[in-house]
């Protein structure tokens, strides 16, 4: 648990130091939310990933379980990632990079999990890694769309 609360706070400082913006209404009439429309507001996109991640860590007794609650959170965030890169404000530079950054983050999420490598908690710390630089991701594509 505590655990959990330490990446919501740190999530939430990404998002307070992102808050000097004014939040976006997003793109679809009637409103949208983070998960149906890619191009929504920073804060409300991340303060949404920091409960989520606290839910997983919340609702899963068993270290599988909050593997698996955050494996199903970071397959939504790339979706998310790939609908960014999809749409025209994103320059073709950044979408020709993507396939580096996925490595890099693999390749950083897999040290976090090498580094437990003899504790039953490093799924989870490796998952948390993935959620956390593809929300970051995610954030730097929303930018092109302000």
């Amino acid at each position: 648990m505590l655990r959990a609360a330490a990446v919501s706070i740190a999530l939430g400082l990404a998002v307070v130091a992102c808050s000097s913006r004014p939040p976006e209404t997003g793109t679809g009439s009637g409103g949208s939310s983070p998960a149906s429309d890619p191009v929504t507001s920073v804060v409300s996109v991340g303060a949404e990933v920091a409960r989520q991640v606290a839910d997983c860590d919340e609702r899963s007794g068993a270290t599988l379980d909050m593997v698996g609650c955050l494996s199903s959170l970071s397959q939504d965030l790339d979706r998310q990632r790939l609908a960014l890169l999809e749409a025209s404000a994103v320059p073709d530079r950044v979408r020709q990079a993507e396939h580096e950054w996925v490595a890099f983050r693999d390749a950083e999420c897999s040290a976090v999990y090498d580094a437990t490598s003899d504790g039953s908690i490093r799924g989870v710390l490796q998952e948390e890694c993935v959620v956390r630089l593809t929300q970051e991701h995610n954030d730097f594509l929303r930018d092109f769309h302000r």
